[in-house]
């Protein structure tokens, strides 16, 4: 598939009439042609022996993106109980709709991911012509600038 194949595959999708969805399909099509790796630029896991993925960001010609995976009980498609959440569905958007911050975790660890920090991680990957991984550690509310 090549990156015009994508932008166009992206602009004619039917999942932009849900939000996050249009982005979601990108990332299913790069999936489903095994292009992930080409388009990674910076990954963030957890730094248990686990090593869960928080999140990945990808750079394409339809745009910048980072993709979160379900986690926790939205796994088994459960997301909320009788005490509440139990994790929360994949998610995927792009970068200019990036909030100024996002929530990342597994069952081993909760973060909170400044936009910035995510964008110099861009940068530095851009940098390295590499792609960059994070890892996580520390308590279960912890806050990556």
């Amino acid at each position: 598939m090549t990156d015009e194949q994508l932008a166009t595959a992206l602009r004619g999708s039917s999942a932009a009439r849900v939000p996050g969805g249009q982005v979601l399909a990108l990332y299913e099509r790069l999936r489903a042609a095994g292009q992930l790796g080409r388009h990674l630029v910076v990954e963030y896991r957890c730094a248990d022996t686990a090593a869960c993925v928080l999140a990945r960001v990808f750079t394409t010609p339809a745009g910048t993106f980072i993709h979160k995976p379900a986690c926790g009980a939205a796994v088994a498609g459960t997301v909320d109980g009788a005490s509440g959440p139990r994790g929360w569905p994949e998610t995927a958007y792009l970068l200019p709709e990036f909030p100024i911050a996002v929530s990342l975790g597994c069952d081993h660890v909760r973060a909170r991911c400044d936009a910035d920090a995510v964008r110099a991680d861009i940068a530095l990957a851009h940098r390295r012509g590499s792609p960059t991984g994070r890892r996580i550690s520390g308590s279960r509310s912890g806050v990556i600038e």
